[in-house]
């Protein structure tokens, strides 16, 4: 008569791996409600907006973007008829980033401080001067750009860069 041998149970062991593999469950089922939210891409996480509360600037970035993909940064400065209109951005984000394009193009680039002052035309009266910049992050990693339109509000954010 053959007998099949019965293996031994461990049920401290099978209790053991059933944690295991709920945890890993959850492990997985938050990176999909991450996903879902914009952890990784497109969603409520990814896009951030910033405004200063004298009305003096308003932004509109991407918080998570990867090496080498093309981003969209949207500034809004207040625009006064016949004055220039200037947008301060710190150095140490144009370390990180090259400029691909920048909407409208600014009349005048210099070094100011710690920072680079763009310099634009006259806008219309009343509204506000929308500038874009079109940019793509050169490493991966955490950054911080700070933006100000030459008054006392510095609007600063973070970025992080995947590889």
């Amino acid at each position: 008569m053959n007998s099949v041998p019965v293996l031994e149970q461990d049920s401290a062991f099978h209790r053991w791996v059933w944690r295991l593999e709920r945890i890993a469950w959850g492990f997985m089922l938050l990176i999909v409600v991450a996903a879902l939210l914009g952890l990784f891409g497109r969603g409520l996480l990814s896009h951030g907006h910033l405004h200063a509360a004298d009305g003096s600037l308003d932004l509109r970035y991407d918080r998570f973007v990867q090496v080498s993909s093309e981003t969209v940064i949207d500034i809004s400065i207040p625009a006064r008829e016949s004055r220039l209109c200037s947008l301060w951005i710190n150095r140490s984000y144009f370390d990180r980033v090259e400029i691909k394009q920048m909407i409208p193009n600014p009349r005048a680039l210099e070094l100011s401080g710690d920072g680079w002052l763009y310099t634009f035309g006259p806008g219309p009266a009343g509204k506000a001067l929308p500038v874009r910049l079109l940019i793509v992050p050169r490493q991966a990693g955490g950054m911080e750009g700070c933006v100000n339109t030459g008054g006392r509000t510095t609007l600063c954010f973070q970025q992080f860069v995947y590889p």
